[in-house]
């Protein structure tokens, strides 16, 4: 499969695949959370959606194409690259509290 220009270069498949490495580790958006005082209470890790992008890794040349196919789980919301998104832990909880001991 040849690379499209309008996706710098990576082809849909990759786009896809980083695509669904991202959902796969968010939750629910801001305007999921529950408020305290008209600010959201967030009740998971929370980061803007482009350092999400480069904590998983998504090239930075793909990063707008790719969010574009982000959503909240929730809502199902779409995101801008400078919104503040939540994510779930990459790590199992049980591998931290046993580096913990």
């Amino acid at each position: 499969m040849e690379a499209s220009p309008a996706h710098d270069g990576f082809d849909e498949e990759q786009l896809a695949r980083f695509a669904s490495r991202v959902q796969a580790q968010l939750a629910n958006c801001e305007d999921c959370q529950p408020c305290e005082e008209r600010e959201p209470a967030w009740l998971n890790f929370h980061t803007e959606l482009e350092d999400l992008l480069e904590m998983l890794g998504v090239p930075e040349a793909c990063r707008k194409e790719v969010a574009q196919r982000l959503y909240c789980p929730n809502c199902h919301r779409s995101h801008a690259l400078c919104e503040e998104v939540g994510y779930k832990a990459f790590w199992p909880l049980s591998g931290v509290r046993e580096g913990l001991r």
